[in-house]
């Protein structure tokens, strides 16, 4: 009884984002009683991913595989932490552990879908120099869509695509797609994960649709003012709305801007230097001397 009201309190840190007290009691009061227990293992492994310690994460799902090799999750979540065919491979032996379970949820459907997904994306960005990366993506998404057809992601992912084609219609019919599908999830009652969110509201202000994105940077401020990109992408989103010509008579856009450039910067400098994103840090202070806030 005390494991399960210790993996309970790690559950509840977990949702209001307190990931450092989370990974204690995981370390001090599950995994110190239970250490072959699979769902503790793969908790403590999400904990770790979230707090950007990788190889303690590694290390938990290859026990979770070691102890129980058919469960699909840890596959999906080391594709996570790896890149090109690996990830891939990860992905692929995911997806197929998943397809032999004799009754799958709408929970295991999603994860399906949003893995082939990832799949799709790898084709664009890692494997993109295969012959065949944008049949491959295309077939992915595909996939998808028939496993999930209501996963917003992949229409998410289908309006990358689109734009790295340079089919802008296409590319405004997929992100219409990918917001009505979001707002039936939350409708629901279903929440979209903090790096989706972003992705949408990069894609947003990358095809100039400039209050829907910062409306939704906004509001992952709000979620979690000490994330970097939500400040960044905030400011660039400003930016580029003075440069394609909108009006800022009092100046509203240019302050904007650079509040966020600076609160991106002081974030990214109290971070270890050997953990800093240097191109990022050099990215916020070219903006900052073009809005005159340079220090």
């Amino acid at each position: 009884m005390l494991f399960f009201s210790n993996m309970e309190a790690a559950e509840q840190l977990i949702d209001s984002f307190e990931y450092e007290k989370a990974k204690e009691v995981l370390e001090r009061d599950v995994l110190s009683v239970q250490p072959d227990n699979t769902d503790a293992l793969q908790l403590y492994a999400a904990v770790c991913i979230e707090l950007a310690i990788v190889t303690p994460a590694i290390e938990a799902l290859n026990r979770v595989i070691l102890l129980n090799p058919q469960l699909p999750e840890p596959y999906l979540a080391l594709a996570q932490l790896s890149d090109g065919l690996e990830a891939l491979g990860f992905y692929v032996r995911g997806v197929d552990l998943f397809k032999h379970k004799e009754n799958l949820s709408p929970d295991d459907k999603t994860q399906m879908s949003s893995a082939m997904c990832a799949v799709a994306e790898l084709y664009m960005t890692d494997l993109c120099d295969d012959a065949e990366a944008e049949a491959k993506c295309r077939a992915a998404l595909d996939s998808a869509r028939v496993i999930c057809e209501s996963n917003p992601e992949i229409y998410k992912v289908q309006c990358d695509l689109m734009l790295v084609l340079g089919q802008v219609d296409e590319a405004n019919l997929a992100m219409a797609d990918c917001l009505a599908k979001w707002a039936d999830a939350e409708a629901q009652g279903k929440r979209m994960s903090f790096d989706f969110r972003l992705s949408v509201a990069k894609l947003l202000i990358e095809m100039q649709q400039f209050e829907r994105g910062e409306m939704i940077l906004e509001g992952l401020i709000e979620e979690d003012d000490e994330a970097v990109l939500p400040w960044y992408l905030l400011g660039v989103s400003c930016v580029q709305r003075l440069d394609s010509g909108c009006e800022d008579p009092d100046g509203d856009l240019r302050e904007t801007a650079g509040e966020a450039f600076k609160q991106a910067e002081r974030l990214l400098l109290a971070e270890p230097e050997q953990d800093r994103d240097c191109e990022l840090l050099d990215s916020i202070r070219q903006f900052l001397a073009s809005c005159g806030d340079a220090e």
